[in-house]
């Protein structure tokens, strides 16, 4: 799906599943590239691509990216870009959020939340934001992205700014997701350095080796937790209501905000979040 070599890797597991109903879908060489929005999703107001750049601006690819063949996730995929890969802007217009770009000889349609534009001293700045919550749609199932907003809305990060990812302790927000902020802020007589949707702390997230703290990999991260605390989550229905107990009690070693409570701090109860889990997975 999206993002690095975990998310490449969900990528190609979709693209086999989806191969068969859809010829034009194939990937080149066996591989596909970060994940993009349904063509009937407009995320134009949750992300922000939608400003127009310069005919012939550089940006350089943050991802695995497909180039297709026009701007939509069914076009032809021309060819799959390596991350790092510079590109050349055509027009400079995003439609919907995908630019055109040319690569070479190849002229084909990238999406916007996977291109960082290059900047004059070589660096480069996003064009989709780093904490954009788009770059998360597609990495996990619907009804496991169901307990991932549950876990936020214990948290208290979804919803808030951008969707949590750029959240730290005490709701303070860091402007680059390219890694974990690192600071430990205090208040109301805790100190911490939680950060991100899920709230890891930055010794957590390093145990993680993943390569970056974009919401792809905060995504990946807290399902990461969620498989080592042994819970299992079923990736194509709703928990049941003993289910949903019994991996509350699992996972709440790793979220304080968790039922039983095992760390002394302010809780949802197992009531509220069975509720608030129903209604995002369909109970």
């Amino acid at each position: 799906m999206s993002l690095r070599a975990l998310a490449v890797v969900l990528s190609v597991g979709l693209a086999a599943v989806a191969g068969c109903a859809a010829q034009h879908e194939e990937p080149i060489d066996g591989l596909v590239g970060a994940e993009e929005p349904d063509d009937d999703a407009d995320l134009r107001g949750a992300e922000s691509v939608a400003e127009t750049l310069a005919a012939g601006a550089q940006l350089r690819t943050n991802a695995a990216l497909n180039l297709r063949a026009s701007a939509s996730k069914s076009a032809t995929i021309l060819e799959v870009m390596p991350e790092g890969t510079l590109v050349t802007a055509v027009t400079g217009k995003p439609s919907a959020g995908w630019y055109q770009v040319k690569r070479g000889a190849k002229t084909g349609w990238a999406y916007g939340v996977y291109l960082d534009r290059v900047t004059t001293s070589g660096g480069t700045t996003p064009a989709g934001g780093s904490c954009s919550p788009a770059r998360a749609i597609g990495i996990v199932s619907a009804p496991k992205k169901a307990l991932l907003d549950t876990i936020a809305y214990a948290e208290g990060t979804r919803g808030y700014s951008q969707d949590g990812y750029d959240v730290m302790f005490s709701f303070k927000t860091f402007a680059s997701c390219d890694g974990h902020p690192r600071k430990t802020i205090c208040s109301g007589g805790y100190c911490s350095t939680a950060a991100g949707r899920y709230q890891f702390l930055s010794t957590t997230w390093d145990g993680l080796k993943l390569p970056n703290f974009r919401p792809e990999n905060q995504t990946t991260g807290a399902m990461t937790l969620i498989a080592w605390r042994k819970a299992t989550i079923p990736a194509d229905r709703a928990l049941t209501a003993t289910e949903f107990t019994n991996v509350m009690n699992k996972i709440s070693y790793e979220w304080a905000s968790l039922p039983p409570g095992r760390y002394g701090q302010p809780i949802k109860t197992m009531s509220q979040l069975r509720t608030e889990y129903c209604k995002l997975a369909k109970c």
